[in-house]
């Protein structure tokens, strides 16, 4: 799937030629944050291989993932957000073996691979936490109106996203 190196191929292109850019016929509705972003990181870092960019991008966007999601959960369960940290370590790397293992499973195999790569809607994941962090603040500590306005325009925007794009297309 082409998607799952656009990414990296952009990112090698302006490293090669900044000017470049002006010749790609996209979209404008780029995935730049946080995907090109993150893709930057490996794809910078190890310019000859880009192999190595295909292996460090999932590590590390699953790691952030992690991070983020012992955050959250830190707010409704009395556990620091380093340990529920680790504990989503944990349950990803067993659903990761798990699915390594039973690659005959179609489904769950695309689902893992497909969640960490670039250009697979990371921006949505982030637009959801987002989104679950404002309402627990909202259950939690009864908000404010201000608090209350970001979370409907944050949800309104994320839900169509696709129709605002769809007339800039």
């Amino acid at each position: 799937n082409s998607d799952l190196v656009q990414s990296y191929l952009q990112i090698r292109d302006l490293m090669a030629n900044s000017q470049s850019i002006a010749d790609w016929h996209l979209p404008p509705a780029l995935s730049i944050f946080p995907d090109w972003l993150l893709a930057a990181l490996p794809t910078i870092l190890f310019p000859a291989d880009p192999a190595y960019a295909l292996a460090i991008y999932p590590a590390l966007l699953l790691s952030l993932y992690c991070l983020a999601g012992g955050r959250l959960l830190s707010l409704v369960h009395r556990a620091s957000p380093l340990e529920l940290t680790w504990i989503l370590a944990g349950v990803m790397v067993i659903s990761s073996w798990s699915t390594y293992q039973s690659w005959s499973n179609a489904i769950s195999s695309w689902l893992f691979t497909t969640s960490a790569h670039p250009n697979i809607h990371t921006g949505a994941v982030l637009m959801t936490l987002f989104c679950s962090w404002l309402l627990l603040q909202e259950i939690q500590m009864g908000g404010n109106t201000r608090q209350r306005n970001l979370l409907v325009a944050t949800v309104w925007l994320t839900t169509f996203s696709d129709a605002i794009f769809f007339v800039w297309f």
